[in-house]
Formats: C-alpha cells, structure tokens, sequence
C-alpha cells in the first residue's frame, strides 16, 4: 500500500462500522460484497463506481447506498486523490424503519449546496474521540438514522442523472444469475442462455466488474448464506436451499471465503471489513 494512504476503523461493533479513509496513487480497489449495508460518502475527488451493472460518477459530496448482497467496486478517474467516510449497518438492528422507506432505486444523491450531511458525518468523527463502547454506538446509530432520513428528503426529487449501464450483456447475465441464483448454476448455462462463448463473458466480468463470472456467483451464495446464518437458519438447511451440490462443497467454500465454518458464523464476533 503506498505511503500515501490512510485508512482509520473511527468505530467497529457487530452492527456498525464507521470508517474514513484517504487514498493518494491507488487507483483501483477490488469488488466485493457485503451481507449488511453500506454507505460512501466523497468529501474529496473524482471516481467511478460500479454496482452490478451500473456506473456511477462520484463526486464531492455524492453519497451512496450499497444494499445488501450488490457487488460493487471503485475505479479512479481524473483526480489522484480522494477521502471519504464509510459506514458498514445492520439495517434490521435500526430502530426506526427509515430504511425500508427509501427506494431501491435510489443508488446515488448528490448533496452538493447542502451541508446537514457533510456535518452528521463530521459529528461521527468528534463523537468517536469522546465515546466508546455502548454510548457511542447508540449516538452513531442515531446519527446514520439521520443521515438516512436525509437521503429519503432529497430522493423526493431524485434523478438518476450520473448513472449509466456499463454493458448489455452484463445486464442481462446479472438478471439471470439473481433469478437463478439458488440453483447450481453453471457458467456454461449462462452462456448457452446469453448465446455467447465463456471466454467472451469471462472477458466481460473481468473489463467491467473486475471479478470473474465464478468468483461473482460464488460470492452471491456465500453472502446470501451468511445473512441466512444470522437470520436463524441453519447450514444443512442452506446449502440445499442455496443449489449446492452437497454440504462438503458448501462448507468448503464458506470457510474458504470468511475464514471461518458456517456452524461458527453465529458464535463468534463479527468483523465485517470496509474495503480499501
């Protein structure tokens, strides 16, 4: 990692973390995904951000909303630099239902000429060098909350206006892996489906979403699978609703992926990471 880059967890818990970090010459960062939500926000530069098939451009101030199980990742464009906050939620464990109010078109708000948002994440950033423990994580739920209920405001008149579709064929492999998605899922099927060769689509994955076709379902069922985990579920029930082929490939998978086995995933602490 270059000596320019500055990365700071500012709160960790099992429900929510809160991070800033500055980047200097890096100029990629990898895709990946999440079981719970996350929110970006740009206080500084100039960036490309990919959810599934779409593409946004960041700028100051534009915050984003990553929901649960969408694969995203981050390409630099024209500034050298950028700072943002992140935050990692539970959106079961709010205590108001804001959340669920908000579209799911809503993707991206721009919030520039408005400072209410720049100022609750700058309140996050004093609050974590007063507080701690369980006093801080009620004052940073709160304060999300707050930061949501200002998206639902501004999505009242909201355009989608800096988004645009990074490939057809893209789109039309995303939708039919998410309608399929707890069924084996042969890359090849895909394929036969979409009419084209693997090796056009693995080049697709690659140029547009930099992850490969296997990579992206693999990582879909492992994320549905640990927020099934965490909803009550058990694993031999998961597998089978998830189409792997037998539990030993399942459990291979999930303790290659987190680090851990399934059965573990409800005992121990929760380390949900912000990415680079």
């Amino acid at each position: 990692m270059p000596s320019d880059y500055i990365k700071e967890n500012l709160y960790h818990s099992d429900n929510l973390v809160f991070n800033y970090a500055y980047h200097g010459s890096v100029k990629e960062f990898p895709s990946h995904i999440h079981d719970v939500c996350e929110l970006l926000f740009l206080k500084k530069g100039d960036i490309a951000y990919t959810m599934e098939g779409k593409k946004y451009r960041l700028v100051k101030n534009s915050l984003v909303i990553s929901r649960p199980l969408k694969i995203h990742s981050i390409t630099m464009n024209n500034q050298s630099e950028y700072e943002r906050y992140n935050i990692l939620f539970d959106e079961k464990k709010l205590p108001s239902g804001v959340y669920r109010q908000i579209s799911d078109d809503v993707d991206v708000i721009h919030f520039d000429g408005n400072s209410i948002v720049t100022d609750l994440f700058k309140k996050m950033e004093y609050y974590c060098t007063h507080f701690k423990g369980a006093d801080l994580e009620i004052i940073l739920t709160h304060l999300t909350e707050e930061i949501l209920y200002n998206v639902l405001i501004a999505s009242k008149n909201f355009e989608q206006s800096s988004m645009y579709t990074v490939n057809a064929v893209i789109n039309e492999a995303i939708e039919y892996i998410e309608s399929h998605i707890t069924e084996p899922l042969n890359i090849q099927a895909i394929c036969r489906e979409l009419h084209i060769t693997k090796s056009h689509l693995d080049n697709l994955f690659a140029k547009h979403l930099k992850i490969t076709p296997k990579k992206y379902v693999l990582s879909k069922k492992l994320t549905i699978a640990q927020r099934e985990l965490h909803s009550g579920l058990k694993p031999m029930d998961i597998y089978l609703k998830l189409g792997f082929t037998d539990y030993t490939t399942f459990y291979r998978a999930y303790k290659r992926h987190f680090g851990h086995a399934p059965s573990d995933e409800t005992n121990i602490k929760i380390i949900r990471k912000i990415e680079s």
